[in-house]
């Protein structure tokens, strides 16, 4: 499926509005970035240099990012994750957000294993 941006939109809030459709649409997570918090760095997603798995951000996938994600499981306001830490945790991208999934295949990708 193929989306092209209307040339007649101008403003930051209507991109963002339709990116939001097109996640909406399609079943993508969308991680609550809006017009109002996109300049804040703790809100910012980079889906162009993300390291799928990486939700620790230290720019590798290790057997840590897997542990922060099940961490964030059992008490996310003990070991939170930041916009860009849940995206790369996202790996298995279901739509329902992180979970233990997320974790095993964290794993997975850290061993280079094929299940």
């Amino acid at each position: 499926m193929v989306y092209l941006v209307p040339n007649d939109i101008d403003s930051f809030e209507e991109h963002f509005n339709l990116a939001k459709d097109i996640y909406l649409q399609t079943g993508m997570r969308f991680y609550g970035i809006s017009p109002e918090n996109a300049s804040n760095a703790e809100t910012v997603i980079d889906m162009h240099n993300a390291v799928k798995g990486d939700a620790n951000e230290d720019g590798k996938v290790s057997i840590s990012d897997a542990v922060k994600v099940l961490q964030n499981l059992a008490d996310s306001e003990k070991y939170p994750l930041t916009a860009q830490g849940a995206y790369n945790a996202d790996v298995n991208n279901t739509g329902d957000g992180i979970t233990g999934l997320d974790a095993a295949e964290i794993q997975r990708l850290d061993t280079e294993v094929i299940l």
